[in-house]
């Protein structure tokens, strides 16, 4: 974990601010290596379950919203998914390659 953000951690005595680096740094001296195996899991299964509802919510986005276009809905489909291929991967294409697609057509 590198996150720098501040994180307001509310316990039942007293509210503080800490970085998730300092709640890890925290956790690794209180847990025997066992139990910080089962917290990295647990962080790992869960953010690999947000991960995919948050990407199963954007493809029902686009799919809603494809679907008010007609027979445009196809093509405003692979459009998306091209680009979120190439978000996803911004080496897959060379750079003049990225902006040749992002240019519009006359």
């Amino acid at each position: 974990m590198s996150v720098t953000d501040r994180t307001t951690v509310t316990t039942v005595n007293e509210t503080t601010e800490q970085t998730a680096d300092e709640i890890e740094a925290s956790l690794r001296a209180e847990l025997s290596a066992d139990r910080w195996l089962d917290v990295s899991r647990l962080l790992d299964a869960a953010t690999e379950r947000i991960s995919g509802q948050y990407e199963a919510r954007n493809e029902r986005i686009v799919r809603e919203t494809a679907a008010h276009f007609g027979t445009m809905a196809p093509a405003i489909v692979a459009v998306a998914q091209h680009v979120r291929l190439n978000v996803d991967d911004p080496g897959r294409l060379m750079p003049d390659e990225l902006c040749r697609c992002l240019e519009p057509v006359a």
